[in-house]
This record gives C-alpha cells, sequence and structure tokens, in this order.
C-alpha cells in the first residue's frame, strides 16, 4: 500500500508504474491476467475519448448517439433501435436524445408511420461536430500509436473473438 502512495507522487515512477500495473497483482493464470488487462485497457480508452471529448461538451454516450445516427444517412430512428445501436444498452437513449436536441445536433419527428413511435435525425451541425471529433482523434491516436498496422488488425480480430466467444458448430 505505501509503494504505491509512494509511486504516484513521483513522476518518473508513474510512468513505470503505468506500463507494469498489472504486475502489481497476483494472477492465478494468463487467463485471469487477460481478463483484468481488458478491462484496465478499456478504462483507460474510455477515459482517453472522455478526455478528447470535454472541450466538444459531449459525454461518451452522446457521442456513441450521434455516431449511430450519422450511420443512418439521413433516414430516421426510434430511440428504441438508438438504444439497441449502441455499445451501453443501458442507456437512458430519452434522455440523451433530448440533450443531445438542446445542443442542436439532433431533431424528433413524430413518425409518420407510427404517431405511438419519434423519429430522430442527426443535424448538419452534429454532423459537422462528428467530423470535428473524427479529426481530434485521429490527430492525438494515443490508444494505438504503438502498434503496427498487422498489430492493430490482429487485435481487432482476437478482441472480436474474445467478445462474440468460441464459434459455435453446425448443428448444435
Amino acid at each position: 500500500m505505501y509503494y504505491c502512495k509512494l509511486t504516484f507522487q513521483n513522476p518518473v515512477f508513474m510512468k513505470q508504474w503505468r506500463q507494469d500495473e498489472l504486475d502489481f497483482f497476483p494472477f492465478e493464470n494468463d487467463r485471469d491476467r487477460l481478463n483484468s488487462n481488458v478491462l484496465l485497457t478499456s478504462g483507460a480508452i474510455k477515459n482517453q475519448l472522455m478526455m478528447l471529448l470535454a472541450p466538444f461538451d459531449l459525454t461518451l454516450t452522446q457521442y456513441q448517439a450521434l455516431q449511430v445516427l450519422n450511420l443512418q444517412q439521413g433516414k430516421a430512428i426510434s430511440t428504441l433501435h438508438l438504444r439497441e445501436r449502441m455499445l451501453d444498452k443501458m442507456s437512458d437513449t430519452p434522455k440523451i436524445v433530448e440533450r443531445l436536441i438542446k445542443k442542436g445536433f439532433v431533431v424528433k419527428e413524430i413518425s409518420a408511420k407510427d404517431r405511438r413511435l419519434v423519429d430522430i435525425y442527426i443535424t448538419e451541425a452534429g454532423q459537422n461536430l462528428l467530423v470535428e471529433i473524427q479529426s481530434a482523434i485521429q490527430k492525438s491516436q494515443q490508444t494505438s500509436s504503438s502498434l503496427t498496422g498487422k498489430e492493430v488488425t490482429t487485435l481487432n480480430y482476437l478482441l472480436s473473438k474474445l467478445r462474440l466467444g468460441p464459434a459455435k458448430k453446425r448443428g448444435t
């Protein structure tokens, strides 16, 4: 415990600690270490993205909602379908949409097909904001800058395999 306090106070040690932070925890096997490593890495990437979004006054969930709406290419989407396509399925989608409306990034209309539903569209301002954010992300590239193109491809494959689980055999 005391060692960790010293580490946080000394910037030289802090850099070393960040590189080896999983080494401070005992793991029974590499699979346990993998789970912790994926969670730690996910948290670090989320934190980097949240810091990048802060100047745009946008939360991570609002950013994800704008990305989903932008992929609709001008077509309407309901709040239910928006929630289904977001990374965080537990998001309070109506509240996210209302905040994005107040910021001028989306609009909503009563659905012509079903008056009980609301259609949501991204505005031009929302599209322009995504272009700005994407440019800022490309400039920073902190997350994957230490990886080669081949390593990025391999890591993407392995993370997808980990997330989707083992392939099911035919007929089972």
